[in-house]
């Protein structure tokens, strides 16, 4: 799990900083997290329609196939917007790391700082409680800190330059290394969890 902004602590000495840019639609975690909330809450809608349908009796009536060729419509256009705004909108997020002892942080900087803030801010502006609740919660997470005992093992990609921090099946968090210091980084989180 990784905590929110204001409750990461300060890292102690023996610190390795790096600021990199990560590419989300070249990242697996990010397309498979994005690809599993995306069907599953199809998934779930296309079930509550099914059920909708079974109690008016229109279930047989041909309504299961055309609930289901709209509900696939709908996943193809959610799936095609969420690729435009991670090809174009986030195309790069920049991220500092700070790795210590301890665990590691992650934070945004730059331009990609000042995006989500924007982004965030018209969020929780927009008026509905949902969008809100939405910007805060982004808000919340520009800087996340993993702790080492947080993490149950790391999944390495050496062709991205990417570890995947993982908890069970579950990524907690991706860090994007340089071609300099790979080889460092990965050599550290390989020792902690072999």
């Amino acid at each position: 799990m990784s905590e929110a902004l204001g409750q990461v602590e300060e890292p102690t000495a023996d610190v390795l900083s790096w600021e990199v840019d990560l590419a989300p639609a070249q990242t697996a975690a990010v397309i498979r997290q994005l690809a599993i909330a995306l069907v599953t809450g199809i998934a779930f809608v296309w079930l509550v329609g099914l059920v909708a349908m079974a109690s008016e009796g229109t279930l047989q009536e041909g309504g299961l196939w055309a609930w289901s060729r709209t509900l696939v419509a709908v996943l193809l256009l959610v799936a095609l917007l969420a690729g435009l705004v991670l090809t174009t909108l986030y195309r790069r997020y920049r991220y500092r790391y700070d790795m210590d002892s301890e665990g590691i942080t992650a934070t945004t900087v730059g331009s990609t700082r000042r995006l989500n803030a924007i982004v965030n801010g018209a969020l929780v502006l927009f008026g509905r409680p949902s969008a809100a609740g939405a910007g805060l919660l982004a808000d919340s997470r520009q800087t996340e800190r993993v702790r080492w005992a947080q993490a149950g093992g790391a999944r390495l990609v050496p062709a991205q330059r990417q570890i995947e921090l993982r908890q069970g099946r579950r990524t907690v968090m991706v860090i994007q290394c340089t071609d300099e210091n790979w080889e460092q980084v990965s050599g550290a989180i390989l020792q902690r969890f072999p």
